[in-house]
């Protein structure tokens, strides 16, 4: 059974970085996030994906277990194509190297790593970001680099 929409902290705003941090200290960046034990859907709105795709993919990334999946869940069957993020299609390299983790103590940024990109969230800001690491990753086709 899947569960969810995700970590929850996409919807915090600036004015709730405290609460952010905090959620993602005590409920997604320790060892076995209880979450994990289920698969998890983060659900996405279609203006969300156009304005924001590398925010919610970030926060995918960040807070995500072995079996989860980002997407519209069953809003595609009004039969309206929906845009499909770049991001979501990108090769971040497989399965994360470690739960996400706070730059530093108290800052309210939480980085998470993957075999080919960073996944990072700033409480302060309400945004996330995705930065290659490793092997190159061309971002804009979802392939690996020579």
């Amino acid at each position: 059974m899947a569960r969810g929409r995700g970590s929850g902290v996409i919807k915090l705003n600036e004015s709730q970085a405290e609460q952010c941090a905090e959620t993602l200290r005590n409920q997604w960046c320790v060892p076995q996030p209880a979450e994990w034990l289920e698969a998890q859907r983060y659900a996405v709105t279609p203006s969300d994906a156009e304005t924001r795709a590398e925010s919610v993919t970030a926060e995918f990334l960040l807070t995500r277990g072995d079996f989860a999946w980002i997407g519209y869940g069953f809003i595609n069957c009004s039969g309206t194509d929906w845009v499909r993020p770049k991001e979501w299609d990108a090769d971040y390299g497989g399965i994360a190297l470690s739960p996400c983790s706070e730059t530093s103590l108290g800052s309210g940024v939480f980085r998470r790593q993957y075999p080919n990109a960073v996944a990072e969230w700033n409480c302060h800001t309400a945004e996330g970001s995705i930065s290659s690491s490793g092997r190159a990753t061309d971002f804009e086709h979802g392939e690996p680099q020579a």
